[in-house]
C-alpha cells in the first residue's frame, strides 16, 4: 500500500495524486510531498522554494488567410527575467514549443481560409526546479464578412445613344458601401467603377449596329469586410425605344436613405425597396 503524507496531516492515495498531479504540484501551499513505500520515506517534490509564475497573452482580431504573431510574456513573483520553454496549443490542434527569453517570446500562426468566429488558444509552462507551472488562454477573433448585393438598373436605349447606367451596391445590416467594382459592358469592354455611398454610374455609347437585349454585369471581388458579389442588368436596344431618361439620382437618394449607416437595417426590406424603386422607374420609362 502506498500513501502520500503532506505536512504529516493530509493523506491521499497515490491514485488521487496522479489524477490531479498538475494541481497538486502547482500549489504553493505544499512544502514537501512524501512517499511511504515499504517503510521508506522519499521526497517526491519540494515546492516550498519554488516561485510562482504568470503568463500574459494578447487577444488577436484578424482575417482568414492571414499570418499572425501572438506575443507571450512570462513573469515571475521574484521579478527575475524568466528563460524557459512554453507550449502553445493552437486552434487547429497543433502544438508549438516557444522559447521565452528574458520573459518574452512569440508564436506564429496561419489562420485557415475557412475560419470565421472566435477560437481559443492556450500557453502552458510546465514549471522547473525553480518555478511553478502556469497557463494562460487567449482568443483569436475572425469577424464574419458581410454579404452585399449589386443592382444594375435596366435601360431602354437607341442604337448610337450615349447612356448612363446606374449601379447600386447594398450591404446587409444597414451598412453603406464605398469601394471599387468591375463593370463589363455588352461590347466586351470593362470599366473600374468607384461606388460612393452605395451608388455609381457608368457611361457607355450603344454601338450603332446594336439591336436587341444586352447584358451588363458588375462584380466585386470582396475584401476584409464584405463578401464577393455579382449583379446583372439589361440594356434593351431598339430604334423604337424612347430616349432613355436618367432618374438615377432620385433612386440613389432613396437607397442612401434606406441604408443609413446609423440604422441597424433589415436586408430583406432593403432588397424589396430597391427592387420596387427599380420597377417604378422602368414603368415610368415605358
Amino acid at each position: 500500500m502506498v500513501f502520500l503524507f503532506i505536512f504529516g496531516i493530509n493523506i491521499v492515495s497515490a491514485a488521487d495524486i496522479n489524477e490531479n498531479s498538475t494541481n497538486v504540484l502547482a500549489s504553493q501551499n505544499m512544502d514537501l510531498i512524501y512517499s511511504d513505500v515499504d517503510g521508506y520515506d522519499d521526497v517526491l517534490a519540494d515546492n516550498s522554494s519554488k516561485v510562482s509564475t504568470e503568463i500574459s497573452v494578447e487577444n488577436v482580431v484578424t482575417k482568414a488567410g492571414s499570418n499572425i504573431t501572438i506575443p507571450i510574456n512570462v513573469s515571475s513573483a521574484d521579478g527575475m527575467p524568466l528563460n524557459c520553454n512554453v507550449t502553445a496549443l493552437l486552434p487547429d490542434g497543433t502544438n508549438q514549443i516557444v522559447n521565452i527569453i528574458n520573459g518574452n517570446g512569440n508564436v506564429g500562426y496561419f489562420i485557415p481560409e475557412d475560419y470565421s468566429g472566435e477560437y481559443d488558444f492556450s500557453i502552458e509552462f510546465l514549471g522547473n526546479e525553480n518555478y511553478l507551472p502556469s497557463t494562460a488562454t487567449g482568443l483569436i477573433t475572425i469577424p464574419p464578412k458581410i454579404p452585399v448585393q449589386i443592382f444594375i438598373r435596366d435601360i431602354n436605349a437607341k442604337p448610337g445613344e450615349n447612356i448612363n447606367i446606374p449601379i447600386y451596391v447594398v450591404p446587409y445590416y444597414g451598412l453603406v458601401f464605398n469601394g471599387n467594382i468591375v463593370v463589363e459592358l455588352p461590347d466586351g469592354s470593362t470599366k473600374i467603377l468607384t461606388i460612393t455611398n452605395g451608388f455609381g454610374t457608368v457611361d457607355w455609347t450603344v454601338p450603332i449596329d446594336y439591336n436587341g437585349t444586352f447584358n451588363v454585369t458588375a462584380s466585386f471581388e470582396g475584401n476584409d469586410t464584405y463578401l464577393a458579389a455579382n449583379g446583372t442588368g439589361f440594356i434593351f436596344v431598339s430604334l423604337d425605344s424612347p430616349q432613355s431618361t436618367q432618374e438615377g439620382n432620385q433612386i440613389q437618394n432613396n437607397v442612401n436613405a434606406m441604408v443609413d449607416k446609423n440604422a441597424t437595417g433589415n436586408p430583406i426590406m432593403v432588397l424589396l425597396m430597391v427592387l420596387a424603386l427599380l420597377g417604378i422607374n422602368i414603368k415610368r420609362k415605358q
